[in-house]
């Protein structure tokens, strides 16, 4: 048996690593988009609690070498730079 209360998205593209998995409860946020890359997922939304703003999460886990967490930021840096040029 499911429930409403909670969503999430995986991101099953983590070789080795296993999954990442982004929780979070559907009073409190409402995701809008997101977009899964090479470890790690980013997730935009209205966070509802207070006066209702909206946020990017990113999640991201890299066990690997400097190089390796480099290309990663180098991804998410490309990312946003996209969706800042489509407002």
């Amino acid at each position: 048996m499911g429930s409403n209360e909670i969503d999430w998205v995986e991101n099953g593209v983590n070789y080795n690593v296993g999954e990442i998995i982004t929780m979070w409860r559907n009073n409190c946020f409402h995701m809008s988009s997101f977009f899964n890359g090479r470890n790690f997922s980013i997730i935009e939304g209205l966070w509802k609690v207070g006066i209702g703003v909206q946020v990017t999460i990113v999640n991201v886990y890299c066990s690997g070498s400097l190089k390796e967490k480099k290309l990663i930021w180098e991804e998410i840096s490309e990312y946003r730079k996209n969706q800042v040029s489509k407002a």
